[in-house]
């Protein structure tokens, strides 16, 4: 299952999204955490270190990966290829919360 949380700055989406992600962890779930800027570089790291695959394969068996300012500023090319392949790598095997700021229209 996938959620997506969308509110504006200070309606307590990342509380929200925190308090399910230790309910995770305590239920016995492995989490992961990730602000996208902070994934984006850790991606370019392992790309650098001839890393990649690797790292990609830890984000597909992480049963819940939390994604904090959803693409709340452009992404590169490179950065946009990553977070396809993220996204298709988990697809049908994990969760996925990702958090954007904004409203509903």
């Amino acid at each position: 299952m996938n959620v997506i949380l969308i509110g504006t700055t200070g309606s307590g989406k990342t509380y929200i999204a925190n308090a399910l992600g230790v309910n995770a962890c305590q239920s016995g779930y492995k989490t992961k955490y990730f602000r996208l800027p902070e994934l984006f570089s850790e991606l370019e790291a392992a790309r650098v270190q001839g890393k990649y695959q690797q790292v990609m394969k830890q984000y597909q068996k992480c049963p819940l990966i939390i994604l904090d300012e959803f693409l709340l500023f452009p992404a590169s090319d490179q950065e946009q290829r990553d977070l396809l392949e993220v996204m298709e790598y988990r697809c049908g095997q994990a969760s996925t919360l990702t958090i954007r700021a904004g409203r509903l229209a």
